[in-house]
């Protein structure tokens, strides 16, 4: 289990990170997908015959291998995926499926701008009057919670959108301008969250500069940001196990709080690819430790989380002892050595690690 364990502590390029996904993520989320519309079905099916649900469910898994991979790759099938999963399994009222229902016509305009096709048809805008176009980034606007058509032309879309916003490699995307299953925080739309594109850009370029390979990886991993709200200079960010390619974050105007968060979540993003292949953790894994960056306890499988997304934090922060960014770096690195070496003492002793989470927490442990 050695060589697993090097795989996960080393930076990926782009094209490793997307076979990774082709073939370890990509089939799990279509198989969620199709799970996910009979329930749907099942659970509003008067609403899913007006929706066309079925003919655009269709369309999606009859799609081309390369197009299944672009859905697969962008947040937004798997924030639906979930979103239909937690509403169905709590029982939600009929306005929360057909909300869900109204998100679908997105991804028939996705696929036929992917696959060179023809399409015409009405999308529901958000709240705010706008609708990002998933596995593209461009926003259809309008008036507020209306339909305006969507025309697709071989491939070409030609109703009038609003261009994606980039942050180096990443997609800055409107938090109000996609649906679905999400972290429990405050998305930031319009205004608010064109101010958060300068602080950001900032700390991707220290990333870049300081781990141009992490950043390469992070892109490749989680391609779409989204800004929250949070106090001034508070770092805050989440990320989900079952919606890749996304990284809710605040934007301090603190670049090296910025890169080190992007690395920190899209740490876990790999290590929830990684496990999708090689499981960490054997079942049950009741919460039942305690560690120094929670106050609730944690299943071995979280501290597990926590500490590789440490360990590479503080790898990285050594390599900038001779750099412009040395005095931060060394005031951080203190901190997070403590808390990292109390998460490795506690796997240490852990029971319910699989061979491959026993050899991760060995390899992270000799960084410390």
């Amino acid at each position: 289990m050695s060589a697993e364990a090097e795989e996960a502590m080393r930076f990926w390029d782009a094209g490793t990170t997307h076979a990774w996904m082709a073939r370890h993520w990509m089939p799990r989320l279509f198989e969620r997908f199709g799970a996910a519309v009979r329930a749907l079905h099942d659970a509003a099916p008067e609403a899913s015959k007006r929706a066309g649900l079925v003919a655009i469910a269709r369309r999606i898994v009859r799609a081309a291998p390369q197009v299944q991979e672009a859905l697969a790759r962008d947040p937004a099938l798997a924030r639906w995926v979930a979103g239909v999963e937690e509403a169905v399994a709590s029982g939600a009222q009929a306005t929360r499926l057909q909300a869900l229902l109204a998100l679908l016509p997105r991804f028939a305009v996705a696929v036929a701008m992917r696959e060179g096709a023809d399409l015409d048809l009405p999308v529901v805008l958000g709240s705010t009057g706008l609708a990002r176009v998933p596995a593209d980034g461009r926003m259809l606007q309008g008036p507020p919670a209306r339909a305006v058509r969507a025309q697709v032309r071989a491939g070409e879309l030609i109703t009038h959108t609003r261009a994606a916003l980039a942050v180096g490699p990443f997609e800055l995307a409107d938090g109000a301008a996609e649906g679905g299953r999400m972290p429990v925080l405050r998305p930031l739309t319009g205004a608010d969250s064109l101010a958060a594109v300068k602080p950001l850009a900032r700390g991707v370029n220290a990333l870049g500069e300081t781990a141009p390979a992490a950043l390469v990886e992070a892109a490749a991993l989680s391609p779409v940001l989204v800004a929250i709200a949070a106090a001034p200079d508070v770092s805050q960010s989440a990320s989900r196990p079952d919606v890749r390619g996304c990284v809710w974050l605040a934007a301090p105007d603190r670049p090296l709080v910025v890169a080190e968060t992007l690395l920190h979540e899209t740490s876990h993003s790999k290590l929830y690819l990684f496990e999708d292949a090689h499981p960490l953790v054997e079942a049950p894994d009741p919460p039942r430790f305690t560690v120094p960056w929670r106050a609730d306890p944690r299943p071995a499988r979280a501290v597990l989380l926590g500490l590789h997304a440490w360990v590479r934090v503080v790898c990285w922060l050594r390599s900038l002892a001779e750099s412009d960014w040395s005095q931060p770096a060394a005031e951080r690195l203190p901190v997070l050595l403590g808390a990292t070496r109390a998460a490795a003492d506690i796997l240490s002793r852990a029971d319910g690690l699989t061979p491959a989470g026993r050899a991760l927490t060995e390899r992270l442990t000799r960084e410390l």
